[in-house]
């Protein structure tokens, strides 16, 4: 009774998630802005968690603010020298600030907290330069992927993928979504993007491979600390870093290969 209560809280908290990230990405680009940036604040906020549970520390509150500050420096400036000039200070805030704590391991402490912006506010402030169409199909990829995988890996599934990290998940899974994500990618490109339709079957299988490691990246975080779920903001699902871990390696590779193939290579 319980496993099936629990099934029932997950399969409609993430409707309402999906529902509330489509919503948002295509009413405005200050709704996608906001829900772009409540993800990477949200994911960071959990990772600086993680980070004191496992006994290190970090200046949370200060990071967490220059990163808010960042990604609004960003939403109206983009890719420019002010948002830079702003990156810079930030970073030397930090520097600075650990002159007045009295920890024994500064070097530590300061990697930390640039790690967690590494991985939670750059892949967002990457996805905030797509148009709405194109971040919606970043969602649609990485969702693709990862229903795929389970749908595949749960009918098919034989051979483990990584089950030092991830018990449940198999080649076979992982190769199902993959397909169904080329598959899937080349058919919105075909009907919303100009480009051929192998251009965007290989924009979406490298957007699922990332999406993959994404999620095995963040199995390895909690399973060094021995903890199950990021956080419990979302009913059946955890926290926003286990939902949106495989977003996190799908954006800058998107981004990245959306760029290249279509911006820097002619055909």
């Amino acid at each position: 009774m319980a496993d099936i209560k629990n099934i029932v809280t997950r399969a409609i908290s993430g409707i309402v998630l999906v529902g509330v990230v489509i919503a948002a990405t295509l009413w405005h680009y200050y709704s996608r802005d906001i829900l772009l940036a409540v993800i990477g604040i949200g994911c960071q906020i959990e990772l600086l968690n993680l980070i004191r549970k496992d006994g290190m520390r970090t200046m949370r509150y200060l990071i967490c603010a220059c990163s808010a500050l960042l990604l609004f420096f960003f939403s109206v400036y983009g890719l420019s020298y002010i948002v830079a000039f702003v990156a810079v200070i930030m970073i030397l805030a930090r520097f600075v600030s650990e002159l007045y704590t009295r920890h024994s391991t500064p070097f530590q402490n300061i990697a930390l907290d640039l790690f967690t912006t590494l991985y939670t506010i750059v892949p967002v402030a990457a996805a905030s330069t797509l148009d709405r169409w194109e971040l919606l199909t970043l969602f649609v990829m990485v969702w693709v992927s990862d229903v795929g995988a389970f749908i595949v890996g749960i009918t098919a599934g034989r051979h483990k993928l990584f089950e030092r990290l991830s018990p449940k998940k198999t080649w076979e899974g992982c190769v199902g979504g993959v397909v169904l994500t080329a598959a899937v990618g080349a058919l919105m490109g075909h009907l919303l993007f100009y480009g051929h339709i192998w251009q965007w079957a290989v924009i979406g299988t490298l957007t699922s491979v990332s999406a993959v490691f994404g999620d095995l990246f963040e199995s390895m975080i909690k399973r060094s600390i021995g903890i199950k779920d990021s956080g419990n903001v979302i009913p059946g699902h955890g926290g926003m870093l286990d939902r949106f871990d495989a977003f996190l390696f799908a954006a800058p590779v998107f981004w990245v290969s959306y760029n290249l193939i279509f911006n820097l290579i002619t055909l």
